[in-house]
């Protein structure tokens, strides 16, 4: 259980970092579909309910 979460934070550092360089839409919740969460403001902007 332990490397899922590894994964997951991995994933998640890396989304951020994406989602800060681009603010685009595939730096979003669409593609990362468990990161979405973390995408308020992306979610708001792309018209996603939250």
């Amino acid at each position: 259980m332990d490397h899922l979460k590894r994964k997951m934070r991995k994933l998640e550092k890396e989304f951020r970092k994406r989602h800060d360089d681009a603010k685009s839409p595939t730096a979003c919740g669409r593609t990362l579909p468990w990161v979405r969460r973390f995408c308020q403001a992306c979610l708001y902007q792309e018209g996603h309910s939250v």
